[in-house]
Protein backbone atom coordinates (compact mmCIF):
# COMPACT_ATOMS: atom_id res chain seq x y z
CA UNK A 1 0.00 0.00 0.00
CA UNK A 2 1.57 3.36 -1.04
CA UNK A 3 2.07 6.07 1.52
CA UNK A 4 -0.19 9.09 1.27
CA UNK A 5 1.52 12.29 0.16
CA UNK A 6 1.34 15.12 2.68
CA UNK A 7 -0.99 17.95 1.78
CA UNK A 8 0.93 21.21 1.44
CA UNK A 9 -1.21 24.34 1.62
CA UNK A 10 -1.17 26.71 -1.31
CA UNK A 11 1.69 29.22 -1.41
CA UNK A 12 -0.83 32.07 -1.34
CA UNK A 13 -2.28 30.84 1.96
CA UNK A 14 1.11 30.43 3.64
CA UNK A 15 2.32 33.80 2.33
CA UNK A 16 -0.84 35.55 3.52
CA UNK A 17 -0.47 33.98 6.95
CA UNK A 18 3.21 34.96 7.15
CA UNK A 19 2.38 38.52 6.08
CA UNK A 20 -0.42 38.72 8.67
CA UNK A 21 1.92 37.51 11.45
CA UNK A 22 4.66 39.96 10.39
CA UNK A 23 2.23 42.90 10.28
CA UNK A 24 0.70 41.92 13.64
CA UNK A 25 4.19 41.76 15.14
CA UNK A 26 5.08 45.15 13.67
CA UNK A 27 1.83 46.63 15.03
CA UNK A 28 2.56 45.22 18.48
CA UNK A 29 6.07 46.61 18.34
CA UNK A 30 4.77 49.98 17.17
CA UNK A 31 2.31 50.35 20.04
CA UNK A 32 4.34 48.74 22.83
CA UNK A 33 7.81 49.93 23.74
CA UNK A 34 10.08 46.97 24.56
CA UNK A 35 11.98 49.10 27.09
CA UNK A 36 8.82 49.69 29.16
CA UNK A 37 7.08 46.34 28.51
CA UNK A 38 9.62 43.79 29.77
CA UNK A 39 7.13 40.96 30.33
CA UNK A 40 5.73 41.21 26.82
CA UNK A 41 9.00 40.68 24.95
CA UNK A 42 11.27 37.76 25.85
CA UNK A 43 14.76 38.54 27.18
CA UNK A 44 17.85 37.65 25.16
CA UNK A 45 18.85 34.15 26.25
CA UNK A 46 22.45 34.67 25.13
CA UNK A 47 22.82 37.85 27.20
CA UNK A 48 21.07 36.28 30.18
CA UNK A 49 23.39 33.27 30.20
CA UNK A 50 26.73 34.86 29.21
CA UNK A 51 26.43 38.54 30.11
CA UNK A 52 27.68 39.49 26.65
CA UNK A 53 25.74 41.05 23.79
CA UNK A 54 24.71 38.78 20.92
CA UNK A 55 24.62 40.19 17.36
CA UNK A 56 20.88 40.79 17.74
CA UNK A 57 20.85 42.44 21.17
CA UNK A 58 19.01 45.74 20.93
CA UNK A 59 17.24 44.84 17.66
CA UNK A 60 13.75 44.88 19.18
CA UNK A 61 14.25 48.35 20.62
CA UNK A 62 15.90 49.47 17.37
CA UNK A 63 12.93 48.27 15.32
CA UNK A 64 10.50 50.00 17.70
CA UNK A 65 12.28 53.33 17.17
CA UNK A 66 12.61 52.70 13.43
CA UNK A 67 8.84 52.18 13.14
CA UNK A 68 8.37 55.55 14.87
CA UNK A 69 10.72 57.29 12.43
CA UNK A 70 13.53 57.83 14.95
CA UNK A 71 16.23 56.43 12.68
CA UNK A 72 19.31 57.76 14.52
CA UNK A 73 18.04 56.38 17.83
CA UNK A 74 17.26 53.06 16.13
CA UNK A 75 20.79 52.84 14.75
CA UNK A 76 22.24 53.54 18.20
CA UNK A 77 20.62 50.38 19.61
CA UNK A 78 21.82 47.96 16.91
CA UNK A 79 22.93 49.39 13.59
CA UNK A 80 24.05 46.13 12.00
CA UNK A 81 21.04 44.16 13.26
CA UNK A 82 18.66 46.75 11.83
CA UNK A 83 20.40 46.75 8.44
CA UNK A 84 20.35 42.93 8.34
CA UNK A 85 16.65 42.89 9.25
CA UNK A 86 15.75 45.43 6.55
CA UNK A 87 17.88 43.54 4.02
CA UNK A 88 16.05 40.33 4.89
CA UNK A 89 12.70 42.04 4.34
CA UNK A 90 13.90 43.33 0.97
CA UNK A 91 15.18 39.89 -0.10
CA UNK A 92 11.92 38.18 0.91
CA UNK A 93 9.64 40.78 -0.69
CA UNK A 94 9.77 39.25 -4.20
CA UNK A 95 9.04 35.63 -3.17
CA UNK A 96 6.22 36.86 -0.94
CA UNK A 97 4.77 38.94 -3.77
CA UNK A 98 4.92 36.01 -6.20
CA UNK A 99 3.27 33.70 -3.68
CA UNK A 100 0.44 36.17 -3.07
CA UNK A 101 -0.06 37.23 -6.68
CA UNK A 102 0.71 34.09 -8.71
CA UNK A 103 0.26 31.36 -6.05
CA UNK A 104 3.74 29.91 -6.67
CA UNK A 105 6.95 29.61 -4.69
CA UNK A 106 10.11 31.40 -5.72
CA UNK A 107 13.43 31.18 -3.90
CA UNK A 108 14.97 34.41 -2.61
CA UNK A 109 17.60 35.70 -5.01
CA UNK A 110 21.00 35.97 -3.36
CA UNK A 111 24.33 34.32 -3.92
CA UNK A 112 26.25 31.99 -1.68
CA UNK A 113 28.92 34.69 -1.42
CA UNK A 114 26.31 37.15 -0.11
CA UNK A 115 25.20 34.63 2.54
CA UNK A 116 28.80 34.07 3.69
CA UNK A 117 29.41 37.82 3.81
CA UNK A 118 26.29 38.28 5.92
CA UNK A 119 27.46 35.56 8.31
CA UNK A 120 30.93 37.14 8.50
CA UNK A 121 29.50 40.58 9.24
CA UNK A 122 27.33 39.10 12.00
CA UNK A 123 30.26 37.31 13.63
CA UNK A 124 32.48 40.39 13.38
CA UNK A 125 29.70 42.54 14.86
CA UNK A 126 29.30 40.08 17.75
CA UNK A 127 33.03 40.21 18.44
CA UNK A 128 33.48 43.99 18.16
CA UNK A 129 30.52 44.97 20.32
CA UNK A 130 31.84 42.84 23.19
CA UNK A 131 35.36 44.26 23.29
CA UNK A 132 35.91 46.11 26.60
CA UNK A 133 37.76 49.13 25.12
CA UNK A 134 36.59 52.41 23.65
CA UNK A 135 35.20 52.99 21.04
CA UNK A 136 33.82 49.41 21.02
CA UNK A 137 32.05 49.83 24.37
CA UNK A 138 29.65 52.26 22.68
CA UNK A 139 28.40 49.48 20.32
CA UNK A 140 26.53 47.65 23.10
CA UNK A 141 22.97 48.92 23.71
Amino acid sequence: MPLARPVIPAPRLIAALALFIALAGAALLFFRDPATSPGLFPPCLWHASTGTACPGCGSTRALHHFLHGRFVVALSFNAVGLVVLLTTVAVLARPLWLALRENRWALPQFTRRFAWCLLGVGLLWALLRNLPWAPFTSLTP
